[in-house]
């Protein structure tokens, strides 16, 4: 597999070639000038699929209902009202174990709908867990 990186720098551009490799040698000598042979399984890169999840608020009476957690880096993302009571957001998030939490009228509260225990973040409060496995 080939990776090609090319970047623009001052009107010139360069690349980067990568080449993944199955296995590496490393040869090394002893005492005797014997040449040892080693061999190391290079680790395959494994992608992690992205996938489109989508998070649900129900409320009648919010006003504002945004989403933080670490896969958005702790910012706010704004849900979309899309029902008198419903709002929601699609976001595409890499599999993983995640932390998160809505934020409803200034509020950081639990998403009531998942039936998951509650872990502590590491922002120091408790966070409804999203656990993206293949």
């Amino acid at each position: 597999m080939y990776v090609r990186i090319s970047t623009k720098l001052k009107q010139k551009t360069e690349e980067l070639s990568l080449i993944d490799e199955k296995k590496v040698e490393e040869v090394s000598t002893t005492t005797s000038d014997q040449p040892i042979v080693q061999e190391q399984e290079v680790k395959k890169f494994e992608e992690k699929k992205i996938r489109n999840i989508r998070f649900v608020y129900f409320s009648k009476t919010a006003t504002n209902v945004s989403i933080i957690g670490n896969f958005n880096n702790w910012l706010p993302q704004k849900l979309t009202k899309v029902g008198s009571n419903q709002w929601e957001i699609i976001l595409k998030i890499q599999e993983g174990k995640y932390h998160y939490n809505f934020i409803v009228d200034g509020k950081i509260i639990l998403d009531p709908n998942n039936k998951r225990p509650p872990e502590m973040s590491s922002e120091g409060f408790l966070s409804s867990v999203l656990d993206l496995q293949s």
